[in-house]
C-alpha cells in the first residue's frame, strides 16, 4: 500500500484442512475488496521447484533400479554360462524348460528380496540420520522427512519387478539349452 510500518500490508489466514483452501479464499474474496490468494498461488516458483525436485528424485531412483537390474542380469547370465553343463544334465534327467526357468527365477528373486529389504532398511536408517541433523531455516529445526510406508513398498515392488525381468532373460536362455550339444562338448 506504499505506507510505513504502522499499516497492515498483508494478512495471513491458516485453515485446518488444506484441501479447503480454495473455499476459504473464495469466501474471503467475497468479504473483502483486497487481493486474496492461496499460499500456492503466491509461491508458484517454490511449488514448481518442489515438483521438479520430485521428478528428479524419481528419475534418479528409477535409474538406480535400472542399474541394479543390469547387475542382477549380469550375475544371472554368468551363473547360466557357468552352470550350462549342470543345466544340460538336469534336462537330460527329464527337467523341462519351465523347471529350469523356475530354478533361476527363484535364485534371482531371492537376490531381489534380500536386496530390497536391505535397501528399505538402509534407506530408513539414512532418513533417520538426515532427520537428526540440525537445520535451522525458515522456522524449521531439521529437514522435514516423510516416513510413508507406501513409498518403501513401492520401491520394493519396482525393485522386485526389475529383478524378475533381469532374472527371466537369462533363465529363458538356460531353458533353451540343448543337453545333447552341451554333453557332446
Amino acid at each position: 500500500l506504499s505506507k510505513n510500518r504502522d499499516y497492515v500490508t498483508d494478512l495471513q489466514v491458516n485453515v485446518e484442512d488444506f484441501n479447503q483452501v480454495a473455499n476459504a479464499r473464495d469466501r474471503l474474496k467475497k468479504q473483502t475488496k483486497f487481493k486474496v490468494e492461496t499460499w500456492k498461488e503466491s509461491n508458484g516458483q517454490l511449488v514448481a521447484g518442489n515438483e521438479l525436485r520430485d521428478i528428479i528424485a524419481i528419475s534418479v531412483s528409477l535409474t538406480i533400479l535400472l542399474v541394479a537390474g543390469f547387475g542382477i542380469y549380469n550375475i544371472m547370465n554368468m551363473t547360466v554360462n557357468e552352470k550350462v553343463r549342470e543345466i544340460a544334465i538336469l534336462k537330460a534327467m527329464g527337467f523341462e524348460g519351465y523347471d529350469i526357468i523356475q530354478i533361476f527365477l527363484t535364485q534371482s528373486m531371492i537376490i531381489g528380496v534380500i536386496g530390497g529389504i536391505f535397501g528399505m532398511l538402509l534407506g530408513f536408517a539414512l532418513s533417520l540420520g538426515i532427520d537428526a541433523v540440525p537445520f535451522e531455516v525458515a522456522g524449521l529445526n531439521s529437514l522435514p522427512m516423510a516416513y510413508r510406508p507406501i513409498d518403501y513398498f513401492m520401491a520394493l515392488f519396482f525393485g522386485l519387478i526389475t529383478t524378475f525381468v533381469a532374472g527371466y532373460l537369462p533363465a529363458k536362455k538356460a531353458a533353451l539349452v540343448d543337453p545333447i550339444e552341451i554333453i557332446r562338448g
